[in-house]
């Protein structure tokens, strides 16, 4: 409630005014102004597009001339090693997967030892032999697509963190297998 000076109480309200304008649209103008939005939407997205698949030799090539305007393309070529090295991964642990199951059914030494162990031997090792092949299913999935997105990220800072954990986790491997000869 509201006191005026004499004394009066009003409702407070929310006070209203109409306002009516007319607006002429020319509506082929407006049509014309979206085609050409949609169009230029569609050209800085394959523009973007083209610049995130910046090959390798063109991104050594503008940062030997001094040419780089943006953070990508000084990171384009840990982008693509780094997609190279997901890659070589996924292909090494499809080989081994194909290698587990070849060695599996075609090495004589194994069908004896089935033979010999009997019936729950046999089943107990295809159980064994189905989780590890999902286990690394799933791990050559993440692998493959780890290698897509490293080509297709835009923070430099991203690429350049997983190019170092990927390196120092080839470096820790050969310092094992060194340890280990």
């Amino acid at each position: 409630m509201k006191r005026t000076k004499s004394g009066k109480t009003e409702k407070a309200g929310p006070n209203y005014t109409t306002c009516i304008q007319t607006l002429n649209i020319d509506y082929d103008k407006l049509a014309t102004a979206i085609v050409k939005a949609e169009k230029r939407a569609k050209e800085s997205q394959e523009s973007e597009a083209k610049a995130k698949r910046l090959p390798l030799i063109k991104a050594l090539r503008s940062l030997w001339k001094g040419e780089s305007s943006d953070g990508r393309s000084l990171t384009a070529p840990f982008a693509m090693v780094l997609s190279f090295m997901f890659k070589g991964l996924s292909v090494l642990l499809a080989l081994f997967l194909i290698a587990l199951w070849v060695v599996t059914f075609s090495n004589p030494e194994i069908v004896s030892i089935w033979s010999e162990r009997g019936a729950s031997f046999v089943i107990l090792y295809f159980i064994v032999l189905v989780t590890i092949t999902i286990v690394l299913g799933i791990f050559w999935v993440v692998l493959h697509g780890a290698s897509a997105a490293s080509m297709i990220e835009k923070e430099p800072d991203n690429i350049l963190g997983a190019f170092s954990g990927m390196v120092s986790f080839v470096s820790l491997v050969i310092a094992l297998i060194a340890l280990l000869r």
